[in-house]
């Protein structure tokens, strides 16, 4: 009944954005188009203060039953297909029903306020991601944990010896809750492809020691080894949602080094047709998809590869549809960040935990 949404338009003064998509049958969609508005604000700027405040009066008016909707749209009602639930990851100790689920009351301001542009986020809110360290204990690199003890992660932040640190939220100091391990065994998939950059996704398997056991008292506030949900096999890709990518990356491609806490940055999946329309010159595969906006600004950077990109799914589970891989700059106007497509691999991922476990 609709054709394609436009991409988001750039944040305004009165701290909107908005897209359009155009009804193909008028006739029974009683306007010629639909629009959909959202808040939006890039980092530090009036905007950012001004959504902060009303994420809080949101909070609060939960809190006590309250209901106010933020998000404007007009003409219909989304309509988004249901999925079917997670799959038993091999060798995994815990339901995948209980991944992507955030443990204790960290919430993300964003369940009906949609913001677009990066923030640092709150400790706790990201269980399941981390940082992958050089032999110097030096961050390079991010990936997700998916298992109790593997972790998913780019082919191309693969070293020779590297150690993975869980429970990290800001590098500048020791908060208590980071954990290390050695990596035990690192898989990349058969098929990458260094010069095309495809298949660009590998499997961490964390080392014994350091895991807790049962009855140890927790270093963190919240569990450290929550775990991210993987989509089904070939599962499509969200398009009509906002994800988030997360890392400790560049803000900009001008920056020297990344960022000490971590960053958060609602991002849209843009189409493959559309993808391939900017970025002529490489060989874009069916294990690749973009996300981005095509004003720039707000995009993942040097630091960020190996990093999930995340998407709730209809149960409500954070999944990983998307692991962050290359792009050209950060955040360029009229340019994507390219990410590997995890529901291509999930046979793989399967596979691979199963035989290692």
């Amino acid at each position: 009944m609709y054709g394609r949404w436009s991409v988001w338009s750039q944040c305004s003064k009165s701290c909107t954005t908005q897209r359009l998509r155009r009804c193909l049958k008028p006739w029974l969609c009683g306007s010629e188009s639909e629009k959909e508005v959202a808040y939006c604000y890039l980092e530090g700027s009036v905007c950012h203060k001004w959504i902060q405040r009303q994420i809080e009066k949101q909070h609060t008016e939960d809190d006590l039953g309250g209901e106010h909707n933020y998000r404007n749209r007009s003409n219909s009602v989304d309509r988004i297909s249901k999925s079917s639930s997670h799959d038993l990851i091999p060798g995994n100790s815990r339901s995948m029903i209980h991944c992507g689920h955030i443990p204790g009351k960290i919430r993300h301001g964003r369940s009906r306020v949609r913001i677009i542009g990066g923030r640092p986020s709150k400790k706790g809110s990201w269980p399941w991601q981390v940082i992958l360290l050089n032999r110097f204990k030096e961050g390079f690199c991010g990936g997700t944990l998916i298992a109790t003890r593997w972790v998913l992660t780019a082919a191309h932040c693969v070293r020779k010896r590297m150690y993975v640190r869980i429970g990290e939220h800001d590098l500048s100091k020791d908060e208590g809750t980071e954990i290390d391990f050695k990596v035990e065994l690192a898989v990349t998939h058969p098929d990458y492809n260094e010069d095309t950059v495809d298949a660009d996704l590998a499997l961490l398997l964390l080392s014994e020691d350091n895991l807790p056991t049962s009855d140890a008292p927790s270093k963190s506030i919240y569990s450290p080894f929550a775990q991210a949900c993987l989509p089904r096999l070939r599962q499509l890709l969200p398009y009509r949602r906002l994800c988030y990518i997360i890392g400790w990356g560049k803000k900009r491609s001008s920056d020297n080094v990344g960022t000490d806490i971590l960053h958060e940055v609602q991002v849209p999946i843009v189409t493959h047709e559309v993808c391939h329309g900017v970025y002529k010159d490489y060989h874009l595969t069916d294990n690749m998809f973009c996300a981005g906006y095509s004003q720039g600004r707000m995009d993942s950077c040097a630091g960020d590869s190996g990093g999930p990109l995340l998407c709730k799914d209809d149960q409500h589970h954070w999944t990983v549809f998307g692991i962050t891989s290359f792009g050209e700059g950060c955040g360029r106007r009229g340019k994507y960040g390219i990410y590997a497509k995890v529901s291509n691999f999930i046979k793989w991922i399967h596979k691979t935990i199963k035989s290692n476990g």
